[in-house]
């Protein structure tokens, strides 16, 4: 997940950043998926990997809607469309948030209600796969 939104936070500012910050940013992107990934090995502590993440998602949300701003600057027609499309895809992903959460602080409860279910069913209850 780390290294995938890093990916994804180059693509982003890639769009249009000043050739200048290309070099930083490739670097400053490795250098904190290779801090992340030396501590995460040491202390296996799934607060910190919420809040590595966390500051990923923060950042993938920002940038676009500095582009978001930037169409309604231009009075683009299907700005307005774009962002409630934009709302829309952050609530869903708060949503996931929430059950990803919830599944982190009762796995273990979650983990017996399956192994009770019909297999078919069991998939309800792995909220993190929401």
């Amino acid at each position: 997940m780390i290294y995938g939104t890093c990916t994804f936070v180059y693509c982003l500012y890639k769009m249009s950043p000043p050739p200048s910050l290309q070099l930083p940013l490739i670097i400053s992107l490795v250098s904190y998926a290779s801090i992340f990934s030396i501590i995460y090995i040491n202390i296996r502590n799934p607060i910190f990997f919420q809040i590595s993440y966390g500051i990923l998602v923060v950042i993938t949300t920002l940038q676009p809607m500095r582009f978001l701003y930037q169409l309604v600057q231009l009075k683009d027609k299907d700005a307005w469309a774009t962002i409630r499309l934009f709302i829309a895809g952050i609530l869903c992903y708060g949503i996931g948030l929430m059950f990803w959460s919830i599944d982190n602080a009762i796995c273990s409860q979650l983990d017996i209600w399956r192994r009770s279910m019909n297999h078919w069913t069991s998939f309800i209850y792995q909220l993190h796969a929401w």
